[in-house]
């Protein structure tokens, strides 16, 4: 069994064998122009340009306005202005759609190199080409920036990391961790990507299509380093103190990379190579300037940029010039193998010589002098240069000796064996030379061991790649050459061998398309026929005839075409299909003979050429000419055969041993000899020398000339020069005439059809010389209009002067009548044994004349489809006999009299004459419109033994029957005339036809309403996407806000406790906490006063810097929280109105100024103590519902929007989804019907021509079978008297048909429709999700926040009631009953905190449910030491009896019993008891005195503790964590919705290019292939069958 690492290697093997096939078909894609490389250059040079002018280095410079203009310049080819500043929701679609690119790209490789069978799989191979070539030149950059972007943090003033590029989006915390991962993975890939690309993405000879094709990448490659180095190190590395650790780093890997580019020359194009020179130097150079400027900023000149732009320009100059110096010649002879990389680089440049020296004299002469330097340098015997003079000594007439170009490319071959020989491990140099064996000395075999050599070192991944890459380039262009025949040699040894396989293979492949189309036609007889079995025939027929028609190309280019194939291939067209059409299969039949003959003037003996009965056998005219070097001395004709006789009417002893000027017309008579003269002249005289097809014009025993086909072979013997001509007379339809003349107008000859169209007769150019001009005047003048192109040519005679008898009046006035085409061809030596340069010698004209048809009808006697009712009367006085009506003469129709008939009425002899008309006259023939000649001829009749003279007259009525008639033979002819000009001639006709039918109208509609739609919802979910991602942050900001209000609260009241503390410090009240140390309790509250403060700053500067944006709903809200409503009193009882926010600000104004004032100042008779502590009790307190709903509206105002919203896209992204689903239902069951409808043309050809096609297919496949070529052929006159019975009886076919919908297609729709219903599903119910969760959530934050605010707020009025019992809070007199009444809200506010807790535990993270346990149930003393180091742990311990070691809830419980505790002991106080135990005495007052002792009592003082610390510490913790949670929270919905959208993108845009283009071009090629399938219909039975033509016709015009 195989082990696991055998497995594991065959798989990565044969991985790696996908992905290099993966690879170079995109190398094959691979097509950059010069143009798009120098911009794409140019963009790169500017990016690379600006790191050092980048903003964190400008101040080296020390010329911060220019430097900040070139750097603004240059940010606008990077990314920068698109990143800075930008939103985090706009900074992320960036950066996805970059890692959308990369992993994309990534998927697709990995699809593509696993899954070999893809649809379309063109449209990804050239996706992957442009996304890398986009990633490995301007887009790096801009990929890099993004990505990195969101790694790199920077501290910010509160030493917080924040984003480099958006500052409002703080590191490593909540969705940013997410985000980071992705970035990660996308880095990662993205460098293995290119460092892959630059391996294998490489050529290693050059690639002409692509400008930008490298040697090597190693070079390029050092383009990313710098941009990643310079990139990080000017963000990472801390600026100003560190930069020249900055600039050090640019300047090095600057100066690498224009070493690498410059030494290395890793561009083949010149132009490119030069660019990339002088791009790094002006880079290396910029970096260069930049650290001079920063290290000798005191000592270098002021305008340093100044001349670093003057002299930018002149380093360009000597770098791109510096790339034009050559490899020194005298250095190759003198010190040759020292190392590999200089032996291939040395190798090459003597190639661009060899490939440059042809056009280029220089390049010779460096080539002359190399050769002539290395034969005195080189000593060794086996020299290339010495063996090649020595065998061009040997054979003097082998110029392959003496070839410079030949010895230079086997001299680099020496080069390459003795390198290999020296380095045989070389992998790069055996590469080398399997291209330069392959590419130069068409050696495949060796170049192949080579490769094989190589792959045995152990090669790279990039190397490896480049064995592929050759390897497959070997086999294509070895299939190539086997298919087309390359290789002449080898292609005719194998035709040898094979045409008998060639010959049966076209047999089956005839047999094959038979059979199917013989099923195909079996299907239209049955009585209900299958449109879809049809189609699925038809598209198997179309598959058979395209091979056929791949087999017969194949055929003909290999030469294993010969007769045999062409007789089975005429009889496939006359009883299957016509596969060709005529012209076609008559240039098949020509280039066979061509080929024949060549063939036959090959093998051709001098006797065989003079002895007459030797050409006997030929069917085909064939003529032999003997030339002579001898301008005097004209060709003569030396052998013919019986086919020349018959065609030039000429006897034997006429032509043999005559002249060839008694058969050629006189001016192809001069163009033979000048002809015969070139060749003699010439230098290429080979044995067999092939002429090109000519057509001359050969004159007739009659003078006439005749336009002949001739096919010629100069053969050199013994005995002298011979031409063998073979003679071929093109049968044509149409009737031409020609016309010869010389340059001067003078007609030489004229062709035997003139006589009918032009009237011109050879005899009347022998009586009188006849120029052109005088036929068509504007010939000559007009000359260059008519050269091979037929156009419309005026005729008009112009008779001379002297009176000819050339032309008749009349025959001129008739000529001058006629409408003419006509084309001029010059007659003129174009032959391959002309030189260069000789001046092409003319010999005169010929004229190429078709006449038009006229459409007027002139008058002429009627055709009539009646018997004529006409007699002749006899009338003495005028002694002759008058034609005119009968009287009550009527004639049956189909009778037809041949005599005529006499009557004798009324004692007057009457002559009847019938004028019926022949079956044969009544045709359509006999409508043609010609000239009756001999009108003037009268009419003669023996009557009464007397000659008389009959005249026609047409009497009125036989007018009006004439004036009907002549219209509908005009409406008849105008509708033959259409028909005729409509018709379609042969297959190709009937395929062009088909090919301009357009797609259909409502399928294009269905389409563009997709797409459409398709924009329309991916439009809606970047929307939806933005916009909940925008509303989730705004969540955050919005629960931060409300929790951040509460503090503030929280905050003022805090510092009212301070401030009544100090305000018992002042009036020693305090007398528990002096019990300690009075000075250190003071300071203790100064100092809580100022941390309160500090977070009282910080939260009110979040309020106040913020922007609350709340609808409409909540108007109430906004306009009590903006309006001045709260009521400020000051000491003397007057007030002033505030707004809630102006309010806080007053407060805030007033503890600033507390803070800093003394112990004394705090009581209530100063303005500030009293401002501060009154309407904190009252105003502030009483109103401070005003703040909570406001901002506690703005979240449920997001709520509000965000369902709505959400609803609203839900619903309208639905309907897309629906009408996409409907339009794509639609688009199906239109193509469906579309099918239907082409195939449903095959219903209206009737069954009668069904069966006899089916008898011709079978006669066909018979003939195969048998071998037999005498079967008669079916007759078509007996099938066709049987079509008229046929068509009378005959019914169309019954329409009921059967056509499959495609279920695949189906589920396809339906699967991607169900997948993106889920996307917008799922958004929506997250949506609600989100608002549900807020919802119970938020009841949670808030009383979270604001219950400490509250026990503070009841600790401080019973304190203040103790105090001062007239105190006033909210506005009232705080009293007993008031104070019990805010204990039972505060107990039940309590336990609605414990019932949010347990009831919000299912969506709660286990680390609040935790610490809220740790808190109220647990201990929270650990949470309290941790937070509060004022507070030891034995303190916290040991607090009143130990109760905080069993929960704050018991500690709130005890809160309650003091509070009731106290109250209870104020309702006690009895003015007349003598209260001697109380502890402290601290007024004179006997009941304040009572009261000041009950704020000293331990109850007071625990309470105090508790709101003071324990529950101010703990319920920050909780209200942390709980933000932490939401945040998190909201961060991973963030994350989430961002990665799915992500997906949704990346399914959308695979779904869009991968299967909804492809299924539309597969709609479109299958609509194409179906209208192809009509090609099947015979052209003879299309053109019979009316009902056919309009069922084409209209699926033309009007469903197309």
């Amino acid at each position: 069994m195989i082990s696991n690492q055998e497995f594991l290697q065959t798989f990565a093997g044969k991985y790696k064998q996908s992905l290099f096939n993966i690879a170079y078909q995109i190398i094959c894609q691979n097509s950059q122009s010069l143009q798009v490389s120098l911009i794409l250059s140019m963009i790169q040079f500017f990016q690379l340009l600006y790191f050092p002018f980048q903003v964190q280095l400008q101040y080296a410079w020390h010329y911060h306005k220019l430097s900040s203009q070139i750097q603004e310049f240059l940010s606008y080819f990077t990314i920068l202005r698109i990143i800075i500043n930008q939103d985090k929701s706009m900074y992320l679609m960036l950066m996805y759609f970059a890692i959308i690119i990369i992993f994309l790209t990534t998927l697709l490789v990995i699809i593509s190199a696993i899954e070999k069978k893809l649809q379309n799989k063109k449209i990804i191979i050239m996706f992957l080409s442009k996304s890398i070539q986009f990633m490995m030149t301007i887009g790096f950059e801009a990929i890099m920036r993004i990505l990195s972007g969101l790694l790199i943090c920077k501290l910010d003033k509160n030493g917080t990391l924040r984003m480099l590029y958006v500052i409002e989006q703080e590191c490593w915390v909540g969705d940013y961790v997410y985000h980071a991962i992705v970035v990660i993975i996308s880095l990662i890939l993205l460098l293995f990507l290119l460092l892959a690309c630059n391996k294998i993405f490489i050529d290693l000879n050059k690639n002409k299509k692509n400008t930008f094709s490298q040697k090597e990448g190693s070079s390029y490659f050092k383009v990313f380093l710098y941009v990643i180095f310079s990139m990080i190190s000017s963000t990472i590395i801390k600026l100003p103190q560190y930069s020249f650790c900055v600039i050090a780093i640019q300047n090095i890997t600057s100066l690498s990379l224009f070493f690498s580019i410059f030494q290395k020359r890793p561009f083949y194009n010149s132009i490119i190579q030069g660019i990339w020179v002088s791009i790094t130097g002006i880079v290396f150079y910029t970096n260069l300037t930049l650290l001079i400027s920063f290290l000798f900023d005191q000592i270098v000149i002021e305008n340093l940029m100044i001349g670093w732009i003057i002299t930018c320009p002149m380093i360009i100059v000597i770098l791109f010039g510096s790339q034009k110096a050559q490899i020194d010649l005298l250095k190759i002879n003198f010190s040759r193998y020292e190392q590999t990389q200089m032996i291939m680089k040395e190798c090459d440049y003597l190639l661009e010589l060899v490939d440059s020296s042809e056009k280029n004299q220089n390049k010779q002469i460096q080539i002359l002098g190399f050769l002539e330097l290395h034969q005195q340098t080189c000593f060794k015997q086996n020299c290339v240069i010495l063996i090649n003079k020595n065998l061009s000594i040997k054979y003097k007439d082998n110029q392959k000796y003496t070839d410079e170009r030949q010895i230079l490319k086997e001299l680099i071959n020496q080069f390459y064996q003795v390198g290999l020989n020296k380095f045989p491990q070389s992998i790069d140099l055996k590469l080398h030379y399997s291209y330069f064996l392959f590419d130069y000395l068409d050696d495949r075999q060796k170049a192949l061991f080579e490769l094989e050599k190589a792959q045995l070192l152990s090669p790279d991944f990039g190397q490896q790649f480049q064995i592929y890459n050759k390897i497959r380039k070997f086999i294509e262009l070895s299939f190539q050459r086997q298919q087309f025949g390359e290789n002449k040699i080898q292609q005719t040894l194998q035709n040898d061998r094979n045409i008998d396989f060639s010959q049966n293979q076209l047999k089956q492949k005839f047999s094959e398309c038979s059979h199917q189309l013989l099923q195909f036609w079996s299907q239209l007889l049955e009585e209900i026929p299958n449109l879809q079995a049809l189609k699925i025939h038809g598209k198997q027929v179309m598959v058979s005839i395209h091979q056929i028609r791949k087999q017969l190309t194949i055929m003909q280019r290999s030469s294993t075409f010969n007769s045999a194939s062409l007789k089975i291939l005429s009889k496939f067209n006359e009883y299957v299909f016509q596969i060709i059409d005529t012209v076609q299969f008559a240039s098949i039949r020509k280039n066979q003979e061509n080929d024949q003959f060549f063939l036959e003037s090959k093998f051709l003996e001098q006797s065989f050429l003079q002895r007459s009965e030797d050409l006997g056998s030929y069917s085909s005219p064939i003529l032999v000419l003997e030339l002579f070097n001898n301008n005097n001395q004209v060709s003569i004709v030396k052998n013919i055969n019986q086919a020349t006789y018959s065609l030039l009417g000429y006897s034997k002893t006429d032509i043999i041993g005559h002249p060839i000027s008694d058969l050629l017309q006189n001016n192809y008579s001069k163009l033979h000899q000048s002809l015969v003269e070139s060749y003699f002249a010439s230098d290429s005289q080979d044995q067999i020398s092939v002429l090109p097809s000519k057509q001359l014009f050969f004159q007739t025993k009659s003078q006439y000339a005749v336009l002949i086909q001739t096919t010629g072979s100069l053969i050199q013997t013994d005995k002298g020069v011979f031409l063998y001509l073979k003679l071929t007379k093109d049968i044509c339809y149409r009737n031409f005439a020609y016309i010869i003349f010389n340059e001067d107008g003078k007609i030489e000859n004229i062709s035997s059809t003139c006589i009918s169209i032009l009237k011109l007769d050879i005899r009347k150019l022998q009586i009188r010389q006849l120029y052109i001009q005088l036929l068509f005047p504007y010939l000559l003048t007009n000359k260059e209009t008519y050269l091979c192109k037929m156009k419309h040519i005026a005729y008009d005679y112009q008779k001379p002067k002297d009176k000819s008898t050339i032309f008749e009046d009349e025959d001129k006035e008739e000529l001058n009548s006629i409408e003419l085409m006509g084309q001029l061809f010059e007659i003129q030596l174009n032959s391959q044994f002309t030189k260069k340069g000789e001046k092409e010698q003319h010999f005169g004209y010929y004229l190429k004349i078709e006449q038009i048809e006229n459409n007027h009808l002139i008058n002429a006697p009627i055709v009539k489809k009646y018997q004529s009712n006409m007699q002749f009367k006899y009338f003495l006085e005028q002694n002759i006999y008058i034609y005119g009506n009968a009287s009550q003469i009527n004639l049956q129709l189909d009778s037809v009299k041949e005599e005529s008939e006499i009557q004798e009425v009324n004692q007057q002899s009457i002559f009847i004459q019938s004028r019926l008309q022949s079956r044969k006259q009544f045709s359509f023939n006999s409508y043609r419109l010609k000239k009756i000649y001999g009108a003037d001829i009268k009419t003669l009749r023996l009557f009464q033994n007397e000659i008389k003279e009959v005249l026609d007259y047409i009497e009125e009525d036989e007018y009006e029957d004439y004036v009907m008639e002549f219209t509908e033979n005009s409406k008849q002819k105008e509708e033959i005339n259409k028909s005729q000009f409509n018709k379609i001639n042969s297959q190709n006709d009937l395929m062009l036809s088909l090919q301009n039918i357009n797609y259909p109208t409502i399928s294009r509609r269905l389409i563009l309403l997709n797409n459409l739609f398709i924009v329309a919802l991916f439009i809606l979910a970047c929307v939806m996407y933005s916009t909940l991602y925008d509303t989730i942050t705004k969540f955050q900001a919005a629960i931060e806000l409300a929790t951040a209000n509460n503090q503030r609260f929280n905050s003022l009241i805090r510092i009212q406790s301070n401030l009544q503390d100090l305000r018992g410090c002042n009036f020693n009240i305090e007398a528990s906490g002096f019990d300690i140390n009075k000075e250190k309790f003071v300071s203790y509250n100064f100092q809580e006063l100022k941390n309160e403060l500090n977070l009282l700053f910080e939260s009110n500067k979040l309020l106040t810097s913020s922007e609350v944006k709340i609808n409409q709903k909540y108007q109430d809200y906004i306009d009590q929280f903006e309006q001045s409503i709260i009521q400020m009193y000051l000491l003397d009882d007057s007030y002033q109105t505030f707004s809630y926010n102006q309010a806080v600000q007053q407060l805030i104004a007033r503890a600033i100024t507390l803070n800093s004032s003394s112990l004394d100042k705090f009581n209530d008779e100063q303005e500030d103590f009293h401002y501060y502590l009154h309407n904190t009790f009252n105003s502030i307190s009483k109103y401070q519902y005003v703040s909570q709903d406001y901002y506690f509206s703005n979240i449920q105002s997001l709520l509000d929007d965000l369902k709505t919203f959400d609803t609203f896209f839900f619903i309208l992204s639905s309907c897309c989804l629906c009408l996409i689903f409907l339009f794509c239902q639609l688009y199906v069951r239109s193509h469906q019907s579309n099918i239907k409808n082409i195939v449903s043309a095959f219903q209206e050809i009737k069954n009668f021509y069904v069966k006899q096609i089916i008898d011709g297919i079978q006669m066909f496949m018979q003939i195969l079978e048998t071998n037999d070529d005498d079967i008669d052929q079916i007759d078509l006159e007996e099938y066709e008297n049987q079509e008229g019975e046929i068509t009378k009886k005959s019914r169309k076919r019954k329409s009921q048909v059967f056509m499959k919908g495609d279920n695949k297609i189906q589920i396809q729709i339906i699967f991607v429709s169900l997948l993106f219903f889920s996307y917008f599903n799922y958004l929506y119910f997250s949506s609600l999700t989100i608002i549900n969760q807020t919802n119970l959530l938020i009841p949670l934050v808030n009383i979270t926040s604001y219950i400490p605010t509250q026990y503070t707020i009841l600790d401080n009025s019973i304190r203040e009631m103790l105090f001062d019992e007239n105190a006033i809070t909210t506005h009232e007199l705080n009293s007993i009953k008031k104070m019990v009444f805010m204990i039972d809200e505060l107990q039940i506010q309590d336990a609605e905190l414990h019932v949010l807790n347990q009831k919000n535990q299912d969506i709660l993270s286990l680390e609040y449910s935790s610490l809220f346990n740790q808190i109220y149930i647990v201990n929270p003393c650990k949470i309290i030491i941790e937070n509060d180091l004022t507070v030891t742990n034995q303190t916290c311990l040991s607090f009143s009896k130990n109760i905080l070691q069993d929960g704050l809830a018991v500690a709130i419980s005890n809160f309650f019993q003091n509070a009731y505790e106290m109250i209870l002991q104020q309702t006690k106080y009895d003015s007349n008891v003598v209260y001697s135990n109380l502890t402290y005495n601290l007024s004179t007052d006997h009941k304040k005195n009572y009261t000041y002792n009950i704020l000293n009592s331990f109850y007071s003082q625990e309470n105090r503790q508790i709101q003071k610390v324990f529950l101010k510490i703990c319920h920050l913790q909780l209200i942390k964590e709980l933000q932490s949670q939401l945040n998190n929270y909201y961060s991973f919905l963030s994350f989430q919705l961002t990665l799915l959208f992500m997906i949704f993108c990346m399914i959308t845009i695979f779904i869009y290019f991968i299967i909804w283009i492809p299924l539309l071009t597969n709609f479109y090629l299958e609509i194409q292939k179906t209208l192809e399938i009509l090609t099947i219909i015979p052209i003879k039975y299309l053109n019979k069958i009316e009902q056919l033509q309009q069922y084409i016709k209209n699926l033309k015009e009007h469903n197309y």
